[in-house]
């Protein structure tokens, strides 16, 4: 039983220090080791973002919200840098976002155009211990995966644990990272918390 002890705590002393520090406060959790599909079973979600709910309860969004279509049952949000300079676009902000888990995952579907470099997507979560850790789909597969090039519409995932006990978010940040040109449409996007946020 000792042993299993100290196994255990080894394992979970590495899984909390894989992620390494962001400038200024942030830091990051153990996102990119994951490369399995998003799961199909994750329950119903805690909550759903919609595009056209949001923009009704007169949030800014920074693109343009298509409807759905014969061929695309959903309607999405694309995001595009036509600048050719990095860019970071905030798509939403959650203040109190009514997690009350230690774990939680935001989850959708991903289609992409004309994307160069390695473009990601982000949460930025800002927890009751005063830190802001952050979660980001840069793996090389999977539903964490890096976005680039073309794809069609492919699952995504943003998980998080939260290992302090009784450590909660307090705002959450999704960001779009563009490092140069490229068109990003987002599907709705789903929030699971507990057991159910896992990819």
């Amino acid at each position: 039983m000792r042993t299993m002890s100290v196994i255990l705590l080894l394992a979970l002393a590495g899984s909390a220090l894989a992620g390494s520090a962001l400038a200024g406060s942030a830091l990051a959790q153990d996102s990119t080791s994951t490369s399995t599909s998003a799961s199909s079973d994750a329950g119903k979600p805690l909550r759903i973002i919609v595009w056209s709910e949001l923009k009704a309860q007169r949030a800014e969004l920074p693109g343009t919200i298509m409807p759905p279509t014969d061929d695309r049952p959903f309607e999405v949000l694309r995001v595009a840098n036509q600048t050719g300079k990095p860019r970071t676009i905030t798509v939403f902000t959650l203040d109190d976002p009514g997690i009350t888990e230690s774990r939680w995952m935001f989850s959708g579907n991903a289609h992409y155009e004309k994307v160069l470099g390695k473009a990601y997507l982000e949460l930025l979560n800002q927890l009751t211990d005063g830190q802001t850790y952050y979660s980001r789909t840069l793996s090389p597969d999977g539903p964490m995966a890096w976005i680039t090039g073309n794809s069609g519409w492919r699952p995504f995932a943003l998980p998080f644990n939260a290992w302090k006990a009784g450590n909660r978010p307090t705002r959450i940040v999704f960001n779009v990272v563009l490092p140069q040109r490229g068109v990003i449409d987002l599907s709705p996007i789903e929030i699971h918390e507990g057991f159910a946020a896992s990819p």
